[in-house]
C-alpha cells in the first residue's frame, strides 16, 4: 500500500489538505470549504455557490443536515452533526490524490452520508495533457451518479 505523504495542517480557525496539486481548506466552524487552491499555478480555483459544504448527511428525502463544526482528532476529520452523530473521515494525501475514507458508525436514521464535496472553476480542455482538473471515483456498492469521474465535471462527491 502506498505510505501517505502530506501531513494535515491545522490553524486556530481552519484545517488544510494538500498534495503537490490540490490545496483544500475547511472552516472548523462549519465544516464548509473556504478555499481550493491548484498548487501547479497558484490560483484559487473554488467556485462560489451556495453551497461551500465538505460534508452533509441525509435524513430523510427532504432532510439534509451539515456540520455544526469539524475538528482533527487522531489525524481523522470530525464532522459534529450536532444531535444527530459524529462522522469521521480518515483523510490520505498523496501526491496525486487525496484518499478519503469513512470511519465512523452511521446511525439507522442516516440514510446517507456525503464527504470530499468539492466544487470548483477552472478552464479544463480535454486535449491538454497537462490540464487541471478534479476527479473522484467512490468505491462502494451505493454511488450517487449525479458525479461522475473527469475533470471537464468540476465537482466531485462521495456518498
Amino acid at each position: 500500500m502506498k505510505k501517505a505523504l502530506f501531513p494535515i495542517s491545522e490553524s486556530a480557525s481552519t484545517i488544510t489538505l494538500k498534495n503537490n496539486y490540490i490545496q483544500i481548506t475547511l472552516s472548523k466552524e462549519n465544516g464548509n470549504v473556504v478555499e481550493l487552491v491548484n498548487l501547479m499555478n497558484g490560483e484559487s480555483i473554488l467556485a462560489q455557490s451556495d453551497d461551500l459544504a465538505f460534508s452533509s448527511i441525509t435524513l430523510s428525502e427532504t432532510e439534509t443536515v451539515y456540520p455544526s463544526s469539524l475538528a482533527l482528532e487522531n489525524e481523522k476529520l470530525k464532522f459534529v452533526f450536532k444531535n444527530v452523530c459524529d462522522v469521521y473521515v480518515a483523510v490520505d494525501a498523496y501526491d496525486d490524490y487525496i484518499a478519503f475514507t469513512l470511519d465512523s458508525d452511521i446511525p439507522e436514521t442516516v440514510r446517507s452520508v456525503s464527504f470530499g464535496s468539492l466544487k470548483a472553476d477552472y478552464y479544463w480542455e480535454l486535449d491538454n495533457e497537462n490540464a487541471f482538473g478534479l476527479s473522484a471515483i467512490a468505491m462502494t456498492t451505493t454511488v450517487n451518479p449525479e458525479y461522475y469521474p473527469g475533470g471537464s465535471a468540476k465537482a466531485v462527491k462521495g456518498s
